[in-house]
């Protein structure tokens, strides 16, 4: 689990008996905008802090653990699902009681942040989704073969036995080490970033990771898609390596109709290791404008 540091203050909120692990970044008192970041897949709120402190620039960020990642516990009786994160994250907004929040989201944190801005839309001034696939017919080849296993996936968390044992198989380094990295470029095979994906591996129970993967794998929003009405910045990269980037925008300017684009040209979908304040560099200036402008 990757450590905190001392910028990001740490608090914890207590829903329908739920523990949400959250962090603070920025200072308010400096500039008052707020941002709500929603973390993707295979993570947890920190593995974005060098990111999230970029963003910061532009006022106080707010950056939970969705429930099962990090320090967040996982839902006793509920689907790990992106309608039960975003249900969670409206009333954790409700409890904070923000307002004019930009909302933010990259990966599947987007895909909960197209399913939270309903439920919270007078809350939220701006919306910014990078890198958020909205149907699943759009992923490549690669991925699309694993939604044949989905109910194999479902069938494996009913079990509860088999995500025991794969944790306990995670809980291992080399083990670990030789699962993860099987498939790295060579440029990744380095010490730091292999503990770092490890680390990123443990921060969700495998349990979790199933039905996560469960329910992306069958996006599908552009078939009851949001009418956002508040202004978005999408960011998409042109080698986009999950979907076709260039289909996934057209849908996305559907469901935005005011709309900024700003194109990235990054080698993956999500970089491995600590996703790099340098993220965000090719659109800072973009981004900047747009969260200026009234």
């Amino acid at each position: 689990m990757t450590t905190a540091t001392s910028d990001f203050q740490q608090h914890e909120l207590l829903l329908n008996s739920h523990k949400i692990n959250y962090y603070t970044v920025g200072n308010p008192s400096r500039c008052p905008r707020k941002f709500l970041f929603i973390h993707g897949h295979r993570s947890d709120a920190l593995r974005f802090k060098t990111f999230i402190r970029g963003l910061a620039e532009f006022g106080e960020v707010i950056v939970p653990d969705l429930p099962g990642c990090g320090q967040s516990p996982r839902y006793p009786r509920r689907w790990h699902s992106m309608e039960n994160y975003a249900r969670t994250l409206a009333d954790f907004i409700e409890r904070l009681n923000c307002k004019d929040i930009v909302l933010v989201g990259g990966s599947m944190g987007g895909i909960i942040a197209l399913h939270l801005y309903p439920k919270i839309a007078q809350r939220i001034s701006k919306i910014v989704l990078i890198s958020t696939p909205v149907d699943y017919r759009l992923f490549n080849s690669q991925v699309t073969k694993f939604r044949r296993y989905r109910p194999l996936a479902k069938l494996l968390v009913k079990t509860r036995i088999f995500p025991i044992w794969g944790d306990k198989l995670i809980a291992r380094d080399k083990i670990a080490k030789a699962i993860l990295t099987r498939k790295f470029e060579p440029e990744d095979k380095v010490s730091e970033i292999i503990n770092y994906e490890i680390q990123q591996w443990r921060a969700m129970s495998l349990s979790v990771w199933l039905q996560t993967i469960y329910d992306i794998l069958n996006v599908e929003i552009a078939c009851n898609p949001p009418q956002i009405t508040a202004p978005a910045f999408l960011v998409e990269n042109r080698n986009e390596n999950y979907y076709n980037s260039q289909k996934n925008l057209e849908l996305l300017k559907q469901f935005a109709p005011n709309h900024e684009i700003a194109l990235t040209s990054f080698k993956k979908h999500v970089p491995k290791g600590e996703i790099p304040e340098s993220f965000l560099d090719p659109y800072r200036k973009k981004l900047r404008e747009f969260l200026e402008r009234e």
